[in-house]
């Protein structure tokens, strides 16, 4: 039996994103190396490995399909001077960087499977990640500062129609909407859809019959500002613009950003932002707070 490397964290990405490191797949020389839509994640998680490195912690990435026990993996990627790094043999940690959250009974047990040791923590609180990677749940918590979201359904559109109805800005929203896959992530399955048009949206949702979609309003805005925050305190700004010909802000959609000073905010962004971080289950975690202008 082979001994588990032991790491100070470890990085576990949803298996959907991310390949195993002993996958055999012809093109796997890197971790989202098959992915159509996140193969710029790559760079983010080497320069990642690199950070850690500099730090004096010793980190690796795995999947989600790797997890074998508490803090455990059967195989994980390294990055190193060369390029990333396939590893055959098993890791562990005690610090868990999760990029997974379950969205049917397989992920939940894995998840469970990771976790089901209390010496094993997750980065961020259980409870936030959950809050954000559901975009429902998050309307649901905070309903006055949140886009009104919808669950996809024949009524969808009466439906956001009657809380747009009630909505203190109405004139924040433009007559078109977006359909939103409900757990996604950096832009994709974002589709901007025209008013009215139930045939757009049963055109996406029938190309895409395992992705659960949320319908919001289109925003009127120019730019959007993301603040980082390290639970209550921000550590990072920055103003991202989408594409002339697009409506996504996300870099790898086109998008732009410019990195500003957190005097540069205006103060009724961080007073708002600041209402809403006295309503979450901080802890320690790490999380953006999005604000349109």
């Amino acid at each position: 039996m082979k001994i588990a490397e032991r790491f100070d964290v470890l990085i576990v990405y949803s298996a959907y994103a991310a390949t195993s490191a002993l996958s055999k797949k012809i093109g796997n020389n890197s971790p989202f190396a098959l992915s159509r839509t996140q193969r710029d994640l790559d760079n983010s998680y080497a320069y990642f490995l690199k950070v850690c490195r500099q730090k004096r912690l010793r980190a690796a990435f795995t999947t989600s399909a790797d997890i074998t026990g508490p803090g455990s993996c059967r195989s994980y990627w390294l990055y190193e001077k060369s390029g990333w790094l396939k590893v055959a043999r098993p890791g562990r940690s005690a610090v868990i960087f999760d990029k997974f959250a379950p969205v049917n009974l397989r992920q939940k047990q894995q998840r469970e499977l990771m976790f089901s040791s209390g010496k094993v923590r997750p980065f961020n609180g259980p409870r936030l990640y959950q809050l954000f990677f559901d975009k429902h749940s998050t309307y649901d918590a905070l309903t006055d500062a949140a886009i009104p979201t919808v669950l996809v359904s024949k009524t969808s559109i009466r439906d956001l129609r009657q809380l747009l109805a009630g909505h203190r800005h109405p004139a924040d929203f433009t007559d078109g909407y977006v359909l939103k896959d409900r757990f996604g992530s950096v832009g994709n399955h974002v589709y901007q859809i025209q008013s009215g048009d139930t045939g757009q949206i049963d055109g996406i949702l029938q190309s895409n019959p395992r992705i659960q979609f949320i319908l919001q309003p289109l925003l009127k805005f120019d730019h959007e500002i993301r603040l980082i925050f390290m639970g209550d305190k921000i550590v990072q700004t920055y103003i991202r613009t989408a594409p002339a010909d697009g409506f996504c802000c996300n870099d790898h959609q086109g998008g732009s950003s410019v990195y500003i000073n957190e005097s540069d905010v205006p103060l009724k962004v961080l007073n708002m932002a600041g209402d809403i971080v006295g309503r979450l289950p901080l802890g320690d975690s790490l999380y953006a707070l999005d604000s349109a202008f």
